[in-house]
């Protein structure tokens, strides 16, 4: 396995893989976080909700995810953001 390390905003990854994929996973936190951005951008409420929002099934994966994830523990979405991102980079 090759490892490498990378950011974005408060973001942070060590990323554990065979082959070069550093690039990619990268390129996938980016396009995630900023679909979350772009998210909460449209939905304020989104960013400061302390319990468990629902969201439309047009919403980004990332942030339909989150909401789930919310839902399963009884929290506001926000809290799914860093096990959301580990999951789909």
């Amino acid at each position: 396995l090759e490892a490498c390390r990378g950011a974005r905003k408060e973001s942070g990854l060590r990323i554990s893989c065979r082959g070069l994929c550093q690039d990619e996973a990268l390129a996938a936190l980016r396009h995630h976080r900023e679909q979350r951005e772009s998210y909460i951008r449209e939905v304020p409420a989104f960013l400061g909700a302390l319990t468990p929002l629902a969201v439309p099934p047009r919403a980004p994966l990332v942030v339909r995810i989150m909401a789930e994830a919310g839902f399963a523990a009884g929290v506001g979405p926000m809290a799914a953001v860093a096990g959301t991102l580990a999951q789909l980079v």
